[in-house]
């Protein structure tokens, strides 16, 4: 795929071209949808709604290296989603009663890394064992877990995504860290 042609041909409101970006991107796109989103058929909703976005602002890209283009076209769907969780956060119970009002267990570490978080090391577990356990936390611990240890964002930036306290982040990443741990014993 010649990508700066099919973007500008994006520019253009080319179909060919926009299937083509779509045909290639999607998947990547998809993987991060599933992990973020409260569930795979909403992921696969914001994702195209997110490629609406992708291709009304696609001329603004002015540069048209792939892991440019690539990291580009993630950040609108992770923004995506998480406008989407802001919207909706009290209808999907994202966080406990106690997290939404900030009486959360203060005890937390400030760093929220333990000598545990390693326990995988050597063992032999495939990554969609991996991912199917990140799959199973629950919408709130999932969110946190996703955007600290995946997406790379301190707990400040996801007390103010997520319009929490960065204690409740904090906390909800020990716990998802807890259950992931429980959920990935192998016996």
């Amino acid at each position: 795929m010649n990508l700066e042609k099919v973007i500008n041909g994006c520019v253009k409101n080319n179909r060919e071209d926009q299937r083509v970006f779509y045909t290639y991107y999607a998947p990547y796109l998809l993987a991060v949808g599933y992990r973020m989103a409260p569930d795979d058929d909403i992921a696969k909703d914001l994702v195209q709604i997110s490629f609406l976005k992708i291709f009304d602002k696609i001329y603004m890209l002015d540069n048209h290296n792939p892991a440019v283009v690539m990291e580009w076209c993630k950040k609108i769907v992770r923004h995506t989603i998480i406008d989407y969780i802001r919207v909706n956060k009290n209808a999907l119970k994202i966080f406990s009663f106690d997290d939404v009002h900030g009486k959360i267990n203060m005890s937390v570490k400030d760093d929220v890394y333990d000598e545990e978080d390693n326990y995988l090391e050597g063992k032999d577990i495939e990554p969609s064992q991996i991912m199917g356990a990140i799959k199973k936390l629950s919408l709130g611990y999932k969110l946190v877990f996703n955007l600290y240890v995946l997406e790379g964002y301190t707990h400040q930036e996801i007390s103010e995504i997520l319009e929490i306290s960065v204690g409740a982040s904090k906390s909800n990443l020990s716990k998802a860290k807890a259950k992931l741990r429980k959920e990935l014993e192998v016996k």
